[in-house]
């Protein structure tokens, strides 16, 4: 807000500027551990073990090595994909919702349950159109171990034609 490009009060070499704008940058630049933090609650799995994906992803070491042009491989011969954290996460949580959603409607016509296919629906347009999967999660795909493997195929194969 202060700096060169709304009220030139401040320049972007100042140390108030940078300051602020570690703070205002913060939540964001670390948003991959605060994701697998979270995820860790929700899943009961070892917190620490969750948060080492995202810490890698932010890495500085990590950042610069796949920000080249030249190839990177692991070992010398498995090809690591050059992303980063924006082709990462994003499109892993719209393919996710995209996966519950698509589940859950393939339910919801399968079923023979009334009630069932009343949930069905809903969760699969909420997962859909609002981007809130927890009702196809815990209402629909958690339950039926099928839904929930097709789920996570359906997101793997997603993720993995996205990058």
């Amino acid at each position: 807000m202060f700096g060169e490009n709304c009220l030139n009060l401040l320049s972007a070499s100042s140390d108030t500027y940078v300051i602020f704008n570690a703070i205002g940058d913060a939540a964001f630049y670390f948003l991959p551990i605060f994701v697998a933090l979270s995820a860790s609650k929700k899943l009961g799995c070892n917190s620490f073990l969750a948060m080492m994906p995202g810490a890698m992803l932010i890495h500085p070491g990590i950042i610069s090595l796949l920000g080249g042009e030249a190839p990177t491989s692991l070992f010398g011969f498995i090809p690591v994909v050059h992303g980063s954290y924006s082709s990462s996460v994003i499109p892993a949580m719209l393919c996710s919702n995209i996966a519950q959603g698509a589940v859950c409607f393939g339910a919801a016509f399968a079923a023979k349950d009334k009630k069932l296919r009343q949930m069905a629906f809903s969760a699969g347009t909420s997962a859909l159109l609002a981007g809130v999967t927890e009702p196809a999660l815990y209402g629909v795909t958690l339950k039926r171990r099928i839904y929930m493997a097709a789920a996570m195929i359906a997101g793997g194969l997603a993720v993995s034609s996205w990058v």
